[in-house]
């Protein structure tokens, strides 16, 4: 304003989603386990968007993110580093049709909330390592205390959030990282097979 400049009619770069091993439109020949943080106006850009084996993997936190590259350098991840922003939701509404979307959140308040609102786009969801057991183990390595958990529907999470509202305590996504990275090898091989 001070420099009689008007302001755009959105901040297109603040808002970010990271992302690794997917392409489409100008987003191509990034070199295998590349991370980008893409702004809601280069996302706005895109038309389209795919993942190797039609199947993207869909992280909370960017220490998973990180943890899943090192191991796994081809890795087709999107991290929303918390609640997802507009920018997140642009990118996966880019998603090719019948792309398998694999979600994995926190065991607390904010990853049920997380996870609950990514599965309200109409895409192929799959929680991962969003069961009771998965919370079982993950509370064996280390837990937190956790508030009240607002019982209610929670639609497909409901098994994971009665048993956070029957321990009251609360894990991160971090301590199930050899987990997830074997859950992967697990799909990308049965997928080379098929």
């Amino acid at each position: 304003q001070a420099l009689g400049l008007e302001p755009p009619a959105r901040d297109g770069l603040s808002s970010t989603v990271l992302a690794a091993n997917i392409s489409g439109s100008w987003l191509t020949a990034l070199p295998t386990g590349t991370v980008i943080a893409l702004p809601w106006r280069e996302v706005m850009k895109l038309s389209f968007v795919h993942a190797r084996q039609q199947r993207v993997f869909v992280v909370e936190n960017p220490a998973v993110c990180e943890g899943l590259l090192s191991a796994l350098s081809d890795t087709p991840i999107i991290c929303v580093s918390g609640q997802p922003s507009a920018t997140a939701v642009q990118l996966l509404n880019r998603l090719q049709p019948g792309t398998q979307l694999h979600v994995s959140c926190d065991h607390d308040l904010g990853g049920l909330r997380i996870a609950r609102r990514l599965m309200r786009l109409p895409l192929g969801w799959h929680l991962w390592r969003m069961d009771p057991g998965s919370y079982d183990l993950a509370r064996s390595r280390g837990n937190l205390p956790m508030p009240v958990l607002p019982e209610g529907d929670w639609g497909p999470l409901t098994p994971l959030a009665e048993a956070m509202i029957a321990y009251g305590q609360a894990a991160h996504q971090e301590v199930l990282l050899p987990e997830l990275i074997a859950d992967v090898r697990r799909l990308n091989i049965s997928a080379e097979e098929e």
